[in-house]
């Protein structure tokens, strides 16, 4: 069901959200329950009349075998990938052209906080010190993260 950034469908007195319904523009469903629960905050303030509230950054996660995949953001229109190891598993950073767009980490809380911390601040980190094995996440600092319009 295609919606607006409220929820509410080209009949107005239609609303939908959840995993029937796709923003118009968009060719992605997000099908999570973080979504779905992000969705029904915008349905709620938009039925109250509230001011439309911005969209969050989307995120999942997975258990997969004794491991967990964590991803923050969407890397639809990335033309960029840098893939770090991680303490106990690996990190792959999307961009399109220096700004961020998602982190997708196997195994890697520090580098999954880190990344939805920046996407959800609208600051990206400088891919080229991302993509130097010898940088840990861990001694990032603030110089090494630029603001970006949103």
């Amino acid at each position: 069901i295609v919606v607006n950034d409220t929820g509410r469908t080209s009949d107005r007195s239609i609303w939908a959200l959840g995993d029937v319904a796709r923003v118009r523009g968009s060719q992605v469903r997000l099908e999570s329950v973080a979504s779905a629960n992000e969705q029904a905050a915008h349905v709620a303030a938009a039925l109250v009349g509230q001011a439309p509230m911005a969209p969050g950054v989307p995120w999942f996660w997975s258990e997969q075998y004794d491991g967990r995949l964590q991803i923050a953001g969407l890397w639809n229109g990335s033309d960029r990938w840098v893939t770090r190891r991680e303490a106990a598993g690996w990190s792959v950073w999307s961009f399109r052209g220096d700004r961020l767009q998602a982190v997708d980490a196997w195994q890697a809380p520090l580098a999954y906080a880190l990344g939805r911390q920046w996407l959800e601040s609208g600051r990206t980190p400088d891919p080229s010190w991302l993509e130097d094995q010898g940088n840990q996440l861990k001694d990032w600092n603030s110089q090494l993260v630029r603001e970006c319009g949103k």
